[in-house]
């Protein structure tokens, strides 16, 4: 079996290459889109993890509506907690951060200072979006003064993620079909190069079956290959972001963060089946 491999391989050794190396540039592009979302999407969850949804009360709100505007906080989806901060808190906090210019509290009118109550999400990236279509209805409860969140912010950086998603996601298509296109007129050039001495097998009885496998071993190692060509490629650009970025920004120590192992194997596990399948389709195909 090893021996036909090896045979296979130096019979169409340019061919095999060129796939592989053609291969590798369509894996290093999903790679490339799959960290720049990873890394934008995990940015986003950090910098979002301390926002809330903030809704203030009015002064004279009743038990009774506090408990209801509770409730409607609560049906929203990813809530993890509701706290409800009071006027004595919240003075104190004013005079926690005027603490060393307090005639700025003298001027305004403290007893118009509003409760409110605090929301967190477990994502706040991704539930806020969620819940920003109730957030009117909330609005028009009674006791509440006013809502409060920031909209324009993370609907910018939730927008951009899902552009980013929908590109690896294009580019995994894109991938799979030049992947495919690639494998099949490969090894349909073999066959045809090796017609001759794929006729005298056939006649000697060998079955179509015996002839594909030392083509699909082929495939699913230059698939193979082809992926860990392109783990390196990225693990080099990882590197090269990280010390273009080493610096950029004082006091800021930032780096990317790597897709996640578990990732990469799959990818390249799947690059190589994908493409041992599609050399098994392909011969499949020329005996038919």
């Amino acid at each position: 079996m090893f021996r036909r491999f090896w045979r296979e391989f130096g019979l169409n050794r340019g061919a095999y290459l060129m796939t592989l190396f053609i291969l590798a540039v369509a894996v290093s592009v999903l790679l490339f889109f799959s960290f720049f979302y990873y890394n934008l999407y995990s940015f986003s969850r950090r910098a979002a993890r301390g926002l809330a949804l903030t809704v203030y009360l009015e002064p004279g709100v009743s038990p009774q509506q506090r408990q209801a505007v509770r409730k409607a906080l609560a049906s929203l989806p990813g809530v993890v907690e509701i706290r409800l901060v009071k006027k004595p808190q919240v003075l104190a906090e004013l005079r926690r951060i005027f603490r060393t210019n307090p005639d700025v509290l003298e001027e305004i009118d403290l007893s118009r200072l509003p409760s409110f109550f605090e929301v967190v999400f477990h994502d706040p990236l991704r539930d806020l979006e969620r819940a920003r279509a109730r957030v009117p209805e909330i609005q028009k409860l009674p006791g509440v003064l006013q809502v409060q969140y920031a909209r324009s912010w993370l609907g910018r950086i939730y927008n951009l993620s899902q552009l980013v998603k929908r590109l690896t996601f294009l580019s995994g298509i894109f991938l799979l079909i030049s992947l495919a296109f690639l494998m099949a007129v490969n090894i349909h050039l073999t066959l045809e190069k090796q017609r001759e001495e794929i006729e005298v097998l056939y006649l000697l009885g060998a079955t179509p079956g015996y002839i594909a496998r030392p083509k699909v071993l082929a495939g699913f190692l230059v698939g193979l290959g082809a992926g860990l060509l392109a783990c390196l490629l990225f693990g080099a650009l990882k590197t090269y972001l990280d010390r273009a970025l080493l610096g950029l920004w004082p006091f800021v120590d930032f780096r990317w963060e790597g897709l996640p192992w578990q990732f990469l194997i799959l990818t390249v596990g799947g690059v190589g089946f994908f493409s041992a399948l599609v050399s098994w389709f392909s011969v499949r195909r020329y005996f038919s």
